[in-house]
């Protein structure tokens, strides 16, 4: 078993569905589990497919890293318990969350800037020489709690607010 440090919970080192389960297809106990766990793999694999889609940026935060690697397990077919493909589809909701809420409020401000799926603010934050005015912007927003992150998530995530932080800037 390998504990991964941003979820807190131990994925064995091949999920892979296994067929060699001894109990009948049609037992309760195994159309339970393949109604509800499948649709939550499902739902997982849909919004792990739209997260690497938007350019999360690297992090090399042990969370994310853990986070980034069972994502790609899933999109290979892995599986993992209910608890835990609860756990990852929350934490990826939220991610894509924070950054539909980032693309909704460049658009009421009314700033000519790509869409936050658009953006990796790592790359563009790399080509500023201003950093005054970027560290202005970033605290600027960091004083407004912009970034907000819901109860049971560990760690914020730091792209909407870089993403915000770009567009404020004009840096594109």
């Amino acid at each position: 078993m390998v504990e991964l440090y941003n979820l807190g919970l131990q994925v064995p080192p091949s999920t892979s569905q296994s067929s060699s389960s001894s109990a009948p297809p049609s037992a309760p106990a195994a159309r339970s589990q393949a109604r509800t766990g499948g649709r939550r793999l499902k739902r997982l694999q849909y919004l792990a497919q739209e997260y690497f889609a938007s350019q999360p940026g690297a992090d090399n935060a042990a969370p994310n890293v853990g986070l980034l690697y069972c994502l790609n397990q899933v999109l290979k077919g892995v599986s993992y318990p209910k608890e835990m493909v609860q756990e990852l589809t929350e934490i990826t909701a939220y991610r894509l969350g924070a950054m539909y809420e980032a693309d909704h409020l460049r658009e009421q401000i009314g700033l000519e800037f790509p869409s936050t799926f658009d953006t990796d603010p790592n790359q563009a934050l790399g080509k500023i020489y201003d950093n005054a005015l970027i560290m202005k912007a970033w605290e600027m927003l960091h004083l407004y709690d912009i970034n907000t992150t819901p109860i049971g998530i560990r760690r914020p995530y730091a792209k909407p607010l870089q993403y915000l932080t770009l567009a404020l800037v004009g840096v594109g």
